[in-house]
């Protein structure tokens, strides 16, 4: 267990993914549409979009799952009510072994993607690395909420940043900032107890909030480059219906 907890993306599936069920979520509004974002805005062909975006998410998650490692080794004993997410009980030799070898897995995809190591990548990997490290050092959850904002949105765009056209840069942040982001932010106030909102689980909530980007989409519809944005509203808002049918003829 503990060799394979030092692939990448296996240690973020056993205490994320596995443990919460989520991963239809990650599925749902993480990983298609990324897929949707490389398909119809890469700057790229089709197989090396494919290749890259791979690539890409493994070099983000093998040094995003080490601030994953910290938050649930090292700072869950400095955090009142922290949930104990670690897969495993492991000494200090075996997280060293697991951090090494994924700043390893890093620098060598860095290598290899013709984006990676541009000065934009390394911007953005020091950028979130110290979000993480904030993340994990801030000891007041109110301030640690801020982080988790900035997180989020690095988490969203960074596989996928350096793979779509320049020009879809902007309604990658756009979609990220008003729909992504604000969706697991809201969450995440809600597990710290920093918020109380108690129908945001409901159906009804779940459907108005991912369906209310669409009306902001028919003003940006007419700008240039726009067609990110109203693409991927329109992904999420019929996600989102086809939830809340099925919810209702359950009913």
């Amino acid at each position: 267990m503990n060799i394979i907890l030092a692939i990448p993306f296996l240690y973020f599936y056993s205490s994320r993914i596995k443990k919460g069920g989520s991963i239809f979520f990650n599925l749902l509004f993480e990983w298609i549409p990324w897929l949707i974002l490389i398909l119809g805005f890469s700057k790229y062909n089709f197989l090396e979009s494919i290749r890259f975006l791979f690539l890409s998410y493994i070099a983000f998650i093998s040094l995003y799952e080490i601030g994953y490692i910290a938050n649930d080794y090292f700072s869950i004993n400095f955090e009142k009510h922290g949930r104990d997410r670690a897969p495993i009980s492991v000494n200090k030799k075996n997280i060293i072994f697991w951090i090494l070898f994924r700043v390893i897995i890093y620098f060598l995809i860095s290598n290899y993607l013709p984006f990676g190591g541009i000065y934009g990548w390394n911007i953005l990997y020091i950028i979130l690395l110290i979000f993480f490290t904030l993340h994990n050092l801030i000891k007041d959850l109110q301030l640690k909420s801020i982080t988790f904002f900035w997180l989020a949105l690095l988490k969203y765009i960074i596989p996928v940043v350096f793979i779509v056209r320049e020009e879809s840069i902007y309604p990658l942040l756009l979609i990220a900032s008003l729909i992504y982001v604000p969706f697991r932010f809201l969450s995440y106030l809600e597990s710290k107890n920093l918020l109380l909102m108690n129908k945001r689980k409901t159906v009804n909530f779940r459907t108005f909030y991912f369906s209310a980007p669409i009306v902001f989409s028919v003003f940006l519809i007419i700008i240039p480059n726009s067609s990110l944005y109203f693409s991927l509203s329109i992904y999420y808002a019929l996600i989102i219906l086809v939830y809340f049918f099925k919810s209702k003829l359950n009913f």
